[in-house]
């Protein structure tokens, strides 16, 4: 008995129909959120204070009812103009703006 070696039928590109496009879109989308909700969430993930140039500098609070980044910056350093305070507050936390929230926690330079 001769065996006749197998030979693999030619195979033309691959192609997709408009739905295979769609679905691979999609799945190629959920990949990308995906790797940018993990990269997002390991960023912030961390609780521990910016590296302020000495340690004991910083000082961590709760945003209480009610007050704003003023207050805060008064009961964080109450003998520096506040207007300076609050300016390395949003510098430290990386604020995008100067409203703050209650519940929400800052490092505030100490007195």
């Amino acid at each position: 008995m001769n065996a006749m070696p197998a030979i693999a039928p030619e195979v033309g590109p691959l192609r997709l129909t408009r739905r295979g496009r769609l679905v691979v879109a999609v799945a190629v989308a959920l990949l990308i959120a995906v790797v940018m909700l993990i990269a997002t969430g390991t960023a912030q993930a961390t609780s521990s204070p910016p590296s302020p140039g000495r340690p004991g500098d910083l000082a961590q609070v709760v945003v209480g009812p009610g007050q704003s980044l003023w207050s805060v910056a008064e009961s964080a350093d109450p003998d520096q103009d506040p207007r300076v305070v609050i300016q390395q507050i949003i510098t430290i936390n990386a604020l995008a703006g100067d409203v703050v929230y209650a519940g929400q926690r800052l490092w505030v330079p100490r007195s």
